[in-house]
């Protein structure tokens, strides 16, 4: 996860509340290997309850 936009008072294990989240699923191949998943996107992070 970059760092940039994530509030500094956030440390692993804070409760947080996530704004503007959006999914995209992804497929590549290379090398005759397929692979897959799901990205995630979000506005901003703030602690939260």
């Amino acid at each position: 996860m970059p760092s940039t936009g994530v509030p500094e008072n956030l440390t692993p294990g804070t409760p947080v509340t996530v704004i503007g989240l959006k999914a995209r699923d992804w497929e590549n191949t290379f090398n005759g290997q397929t692979r897959h998943g799901i990205s995630f996107r979000a506005v901003a992070i703030t602690a939260g309850a």
